[in-house]
């Protein structure tokens, strides 16, 4: 790894602010005011210095202690909605319980029965959840060998072709 001889500069500081926002290092170096021409290899060049990857490093981890908190509380919200006893059935006719605080109430609407309460979906917010939680395969990888999907199917073709030729 590099080294850089001198502390960050306020161009390098504009640099990595703007790398971590899109992990982009040609276009974090055109917006830190480096010339476009010669962005890309400024972009690459700078990204191998130690003290803009510590620096990085330290505004991402910022960022994350900053978002920690929210998703905390999206994740409570979340379960809560997802998890929660929200309506007492005690008394034969669903009620929504007294103690709810708002959180999993969607909408409030006079009916021609009464009160109507529109909660908020617990199916989707189990989803939401799982997806969070990283419950799911977001991507599958459908090679054979490290040939893409087409390979297995053309060797299938070939396969076919060759029978019916053998025919």
């Amino acid at each position: 790894m590099p080294t850089d001889k001198k502390a960050l500069s306020p161009r390098r500081e504009q640099y990595c602010q703007e790398f971590i926002k899109d992990h982009n290092a040609t276009q974090a170096a055109i917006r830190a005011g480096y010339n476009a021409k010669w962005a890309t290899s400024n972009g690459h060049r700078l990204s191998t210095y130690d003290s803009v990857k510590a620096r990085i490093a330290e505004l991402e981890e910022q960022l994350r202690l900053k978002h920690e908190d929210i998703i905390e509380r999206n994740i409570e919200l979340l379960y809560e909605v997802a998890h929660g006893d929200h309506v007492d059935t005690s008394k034969g006719m669903p009620e929504l319980r007294h103690n709810i605080d708002g959180r999993v109430v969607q909408a409030i609407e006079p009916g021609a029965h009464g009160t109507k309460y529109k909660l908020y979906d617990r199916l989707r917010a189990a989803d939401m959840l799982n997806k969070m939680m990283g419950a799911y395969t977001e991507h599958v990888d459908v090679t054979s060998k490290g040939d893409s999907i087409h390979a297995p199917l053309q060797i299938v073709f070939e396969e076919v072709t060759r029978k019916k030729d053998a025919e």
